[in-house]
């Protein structure tokens, strides 16, 4: 990763919260996204914006299960899964198919051996085994 990268407040959560998170181009599409995220179940929320030139004919979503202050994986990870669900895409505010491909240029290798596990059919359905 470049030194361009970018992370909202940090927001502490524990197992079993309910996650919302919703990114969205602006209106005049100059490359600026909106960012939201909330832990539904304790109401924290963090929300930025981004301007970037690259963004401004971004052709990708992305499904990131990012985590942070981790030092020891047997311990601080939770052995299960982390299922993303309900997800949408629009494009020209119509619904647009998402069709996920698991990436191959992510971290190598994984941190605590994180791996996306399965795709549901209609890609409304992530799941990440832990």
């Amino acid at each position: 990763l470049s030194n361009d990268v970018i992370q909202s407040s940090l927001i502490y959560v524990k197992p079993k919260d309910q996650i919302y998170g919703l990114l969205r181009s602006t209106a005049d599409n100059n490359g600026t996204w909106m960012i939201e995220t909330m832990d539904t179940t304790t109401g924290k929320s963090t929300s930025m914006n981004v301007s970037r030139s690259i963004l401004k004919d971004q052709p990708f979503a992305y499904c990131a299960f990012e985590v942070y202050n981790i030092d020891d994986c047997s311990s601080e990870m939770p052995q299960s899964t982390i299922v993303f669900k309900q997800l949408s895409l629009q494009k020209n505010r119509e619904n647009y198919t998402i069709d996920w491909t698991k990436g191959t240029n992510g971290q190598t290798p994984p941190v605590c051996d994180c791996q996306v596990d399965d795709i549901s059919g209609d890609g409304t359905t992530v799941t990440i085994l832990l």
